[in-house]
């Protein structure tokens, strides 16, 4: 969409490409979070960790969604979440 086009449809401009330095502090915080949670230090994060996150973040939801969830998030179907699927997932926001 061009300018016009997100005006004429009632928004103000179209989405902004976020800044190199931008991605990197994402990514920074978002590793600090991720190492936070990996009690073990295993570099990944198993589903009782990602339970951890989620009590964190303050969410209450059940077993079977935190498993849905984890399905998820676990893209290589490991049963566990490496950081770049916790990145991916997290800024997904």
């Amino acid at each position: 969409m061009n300018m016009f086009e997100y005006q004429a449809a009632g928004l103000r401009s179209p989405p902004r490409t976020p800044s190199k330095e931008e991605v990197d502090m994402k990514r920074l915080m978002s590793r600090r979070l991720f190492d936070s949670i990996d009690a073990d230090g295993g570099g990944t994060l198993d589903s009782e960790e990602m339970s951890q996150l989620f009590a964190m973040l303050g969410l209450s939801i059940t077993k079977e969604q935190e498993a849905t969830i984890m399905a998820k998030v676990d893209a290589d179907g490991s049963g566990e979440v490496d950081f770049d699927e916790f990145f991916n997932w997290y800024n997904s926001f």
